[in-house]
C-alpha cells in the first residue's frame, strides 16, 4: 500500500498523542485505519441490503439461508440457498387459521386474550385466541407469547413460516404487495402522524393476502419462536418509517422496538383420518418460483370484509 503525505501526517498525529493521552490514541488510530485500509461492512436489516441468494440473518449478516434441508425446519426444502415449502400431503387447518401452502397453519388474526373486546385488550392470560374485532394482546416478552399459543394448542412460528406467510404466496415485500400503500395496513400514516393507535384486529380489510390472514404487517409487532424483543417481524401502529419497517424481511436487530405482539401457528396432524378428512380441500398454490410436491389449484383472493363495514 502506498502512504501519501496525508497518511503519513495522520500516524504522526497518533504517535505524538500516544504519549499524551493513550485513549485518544485509540481512536485516532482506529480513524487511520479505517481511512487507509476501508471500512467495515455495514449491517443489513432486511434481504434487499444483500446479494441474492443471500439473506439478512437477524445479527445484521448478509448469509445463506440454509445449505441442507434441515437448515429450514418441518415443511420446508432448501432451493438454491432459500428455504421453500415442500408438502406432501393436503392439511385442514381449525377456523381460525388458514393454510399456508399445505405446510402449516397460522392465525388469521393477531393474537388476543380471551376476554378482549374491541376497545380493551382484556386481562385474561389463559391462553392466545384469533378473533376479528378485538384489540389485540400485547406481550412483555417472546416467553409470554409462547406460553399464550402453548395454552391454547399452538406454538409460534418459526422464522421462515413467519416470512412465508407474510409474504403470501406472491413473495411480495409486502403481504399486499410490493408497493407501500400508507392507508392499507395500521402504519404511522394510516391516522396521520398525530393520532396514530392501536386498532382492533382485521380492521384494515385489504391488510392481508391469498392466505387470508390480516395484519401481518403494522398493528403489533410479532414474535417469532426461538426469538427476542430484536427479532420481531411486521412492523406496529408507531412505527417513524412504516414503509421500511413494515416490510416482510425487516427485522430490527440492534434495537427494542415497543409494541409487541404474537399470532400463533400449527402444524396440524396429517396421520390416519386427518388426512383422509382434508383430502377434499382446496390446495393453495406455492409461493411464485417454487415448485410444488404434489401440484395444487390457484384459488383466486378471497375478498373478506371489515368487521367494522357497515
Amino acid at each position: 500500500m502506498v502512504v501519501n503525505r496525508d497518511m503519513r501526517y495522520m500516524l504522526v498525529l497518533a504517535l505524538r498523542t500516544l504519549r499524551k493521552n493513550a485513549a485518544m490514541a485509540i481512536v485516532t488510530t482506529s480513524f487511520m485505519a479505517a481511512f487507509c485500509f476501508g471500512c467495515s461492512g455495514q449491517r443489513c436489516y432486511e434481504n434487499e441490503d444483500c446479494k441474492a441468494p443471500r439473506v439478512c440473518s437477524p445479527s445484521g449478516q448478509c448469509v445463506y439461508e440454509c445449505s441442507f434441508d434441515p437448515d429450514c425446519g418441518e415443511g420446508f426444502q432448501c432451493v438454491e440457498h432459500r428455504c421453500a415449502p415442500h408438502s406432501t400431503v393436503t392439511i385442514a387447518c381449525p377456523d381460525d387459521m388458514v393454510n399456508v401452502s399445505d405446510v402449516f397453519c397460522v392465525d388469521r388474526y393477531e393474537a388476543s386474550r380471551p376476554d378482549a373486546t374491541s376497545t380493551s385488550a382484556g386481562t385474561d392470560s389463559a391462553e392466545a385466541r384469533s378473533v376479528a374485532g378485538v384489540i389485540p394482546w400485547q406481550v412483555t416478552d417472546n416467553a409470554a407469547a409462547e406460553a399464550a399459543c402453548a395454552a391454547a394448542g399452538k406454538r409460534l412460528c418459526t422464522s421462515e413460516e413467519w416470512r412465508l406467510a407474510c409474504k403470501g404466496p406472491d413473495s411480495t415485500i409486502y403481504s399486499y404487495g410490493d408497493s407501500y400503500d400508507p392507508e392499507t395496513c395500521n402504519g404511522i400514516d394510516a391516522f396521520g402522524r398525530k393520532n396514530f393507535h392501536l386498532a382492533p384486529t382485521g380492521s384494515f380489510s385489504g391488510c392481508t393476502n391469498e392466505w387470508g390472514l390480516f395484519d401481518i404487517n403494522g398493528n403489533l409487532w410479532e414474535h417469532i419462536a426461538g426469538g427476542s424483543d430484536q427479532t420481531v417481524r411486521g412492523g406496529a401502529h408507531n412505527c417513524g418509517d412504516s414503509a421500511a419497517l413494515h416490510k416482510c424481511d425487516y427485522v430490527p436487530g440492534n434495537w427494542s422496538p415497543s409494541a409487541l405482539g404474537f399470532r400463533c401457528c400449527l402444524t396440524p396432524d396429517t396421520s390416519g383420518e386427518d388426512v383422509e378428512a382434508s383430502a377434499g380441500a382446496v390446495s393453495p398454490r406455492a409461493p411464485r418460483g417454487v415448485p410444488r410436491i404434489p401440484g395444487g389449484g390457484k384459488p383466486g383472493r378471497e375478498e373478506r370484509p371489515s368487521p367494522f363495514a357497515a
